[in-house]
């Protein structure tokens, strides 16, 4: 044993003077002697035991860079959900499904919830949880210290926008107890809406102001503003009024007040301010963005342009229309050239696919004679269009709307902000790389940026040039056709069996959360009613 303790001396590089003469039992001797071997190597004992590579620390700046790019590219715009579930039930898009079958939104074993809420709740949600908690380390605690005030800001600001699109999609959702499994609360309880708009709009409000010219900030780990402090600022106030604005059938005192707070600040107030995302090649060197990446691997076969979206920019006669659709390939067969600036419309033809159509009828018309979104603009690998997040135009449709319901402004307001959202919503990225010819986009404004002498009918006008100034981003325009009404959407006579001929008014709980948690899960649906696409929730109209 002796023998082995001194080879275990040299492998860890520490040397003992042994004398072999004492007269000690063996098995007290090779205690001793190991006793001697740790108090011998403990001055370098976690420099030998730490892999020379290994991270030791981790940096909050870059846990919220994961934060930015996974939600506001993977989730916030496009993807599956975007797309195929509300993106169609927005009608922004119109899911085209092969065989006799339904949309697969509908179809149980394809439903993909499972894969959104893994994607709030231990993705998204515990990383921005994970950056507060490492910049509370880094000031022990102190929320106020400069080193970490802003960008603690700046985190629960972001926070709010993934908090609202997670119950604005389901309803009561884990809010409070929610994001604990190091807490061993693996089975959190299902938070009222009603409870949780309160306290997202006070945590917003909280954190603008906390946030301080001159703090530390994240600089260019900030992939949308490089740290930008009155950006957030911006950002921040905007989002609020966004917020606001979501709970203003449920309760109108509660919107009109933070929305007249947002209104009195700083809001983003041009195209420089906008909240976006820079895409980068990937690995094979193609682009990233999202449009792009479901045409490469093909799932946007599925995909094509909604009937609405497109007559709609027909009908407005509006400059975007051959920016964000393609001519039909029938078209293109018989002589149309795809110029997204001058088409010949004698020849080039637009036309959007009906919505939920009865199963097996997608099959017999064929893709063909359908619409898809612009090469040019959206499926060109040269092209690295940036992500929306919260563009400037929005910012203008929300102070219209506002402004209409007399919060934080006028009706005379209102009219300003909507001609200068109109003109907005063609300069927003990728449409102003070709949309530079000043006397078209004055024209489309002097034809559609007047508001009518009618409240209703101003409302439907504001929110349907929102709504196509949201192409891209289907949650939003779901969330705000549902709580509007506008513009106009038919179901399409495929819902007659499935959701009573209603557009869906939810997204459905997980199946995990029904195996892993169904005592509280029940609770919740029965508070909020059954757990099906058209139950509606404390922020849906009733």
């Amino acid at each position: 044993m002796i023998h082995e303790l001194k080879n275990l001396f040299k492998k860890t590089n520490c040397e003992v003077s042994m004398n072999y003469s004492f007269k000690i039992p063996l098995f007290v001797a090779s205690m001793a002697l190991i006793a001697v071997v740790f108090a011998a190597c403990t001055d370098h004992f976690e420099d030998m035991n730490t892999p020379p590579t290994s991270v030791t620390e981790i940096d909050p700046n870059l846990v919220l860079t994961g934060v930015l790019r996974n939600d506001g590219i993977e989730l916030g715009n496009y993807t599956w959900n975007q797309t195929r579930t509300v993106g169609s039930w927005a009608q922004h898009w119109s899911q085209v499904t092969g065989g006799d079958i339904m949309p697969d939104y509908y179809q149980p074993d394809l439903r993909n919830e499972d894969s959104w809420w893994e994607w709030h709740y231990p993705n998204y949600l515990k990383n921005i949880d994970r950056v507060q908690a490492l910049l509370l380390d880094i000031s022990e605690g102190d929320e106020m210290d400069r080193l970490v005030r802003s960008r603690l800001a700046i985190a629960r600001i972001y926070e709010v926008r993934i908090w609202d699109r997670v119950t604005a999609s389901l309803g009561d959702v884990p809010f409070t107890e929610a994001i604990q499994g190091l807490e061993l609360n693996t089975t959190p309880a299902y938070d009222p809406q009603e409870e949780i708009y309160p306290a997202l709009l006070e945590q917003l409000s909280t954190n603008i102001d906390r946030l301080t010219d001159g703090d530390v900030s994240y600089g260019s780990a900030d992939i949308i503003y490089g740290g930008d402090i009155d950006k957030w600022r911006r950002y921040g106030n905007t989002l609020l009024l966004r917020t606001a604005l979501r709970v203003s059938n449920a309760d109108p005192g509660m919107a009109e007040q933070y929305a007249t707070q947002a209104m009195n600040g700083d809001l983003i107030s041009n195209h420089d301010e906008s909240a976006m995302l820079t895409t980068e090649n990937d690995v094979f060197g193609f682009q990233s963005h999202p449009i792009l990446a479901e045409y490469r691997t093909g799932f946007a076969q599925e995909a094509v342009l909604a009937e609405h979206l497109v007559e709609t920019l027909t009908d407005l006669d509006d400059p975007r229309l051959t920016l964000i659709a393609e001519p039909t390939q029938d078209s293109k067969d018989a002589g149309c050239e795809a110029d997204p600036i001058a088409p010949d419309f004698t020849v080039c033809e637009y036309v959007g696919a009906p919505v939920n159509l009865p199963a097996g009828d997608y099959d017999a018309l064929g893709p063909d004679q359908f619409s898809f979104p612009a090469n040019a603009v959206w499926v060109d690998d040269g092209r690295a269009n940036r992500m929306q997040v919260l563009h400037y135009a929005e910012s203008l449709f929300l102070q219209a709307e506002a402004a209409l319901r007399g919060w934080g402004g006028t009706r005379a307001d209102a009219e300003v902000y909507f001609e200068q959202g109109v003109r907005a919503g063609l300069e927003i990225e990728p449409y102003s790389d070709f949309l530079t010819d000043e006397a078209q986009i004055l024209a489309f404004v002097d034809q559609h940026g007047t508001l009518s002498a009618d409240d209703e009918e101003a409302l439907e006008q504001i929110m349907t040039h929102k709504w196509i100034s949201l192409f891209s981003q289907g949650s939003e325009a779901y969330f705000e056709w549902r709580r509007t009404g506008y513009p106009d959407l038919d179901p399409g006579p495929g819902t007659d069996g499935i959701t009573n001929g209603e557009i869906p008014r939810r997204l459905m709980y997980p199946r995990q959360e029904r195996a892993l948690n169904s005592t509280n899960l029940d609770a919740a649906i029965s508070n909020q009613g059954p757990d099906d696409y058209t139950t509606r929730m404390w922020i849906d109209p009733q």
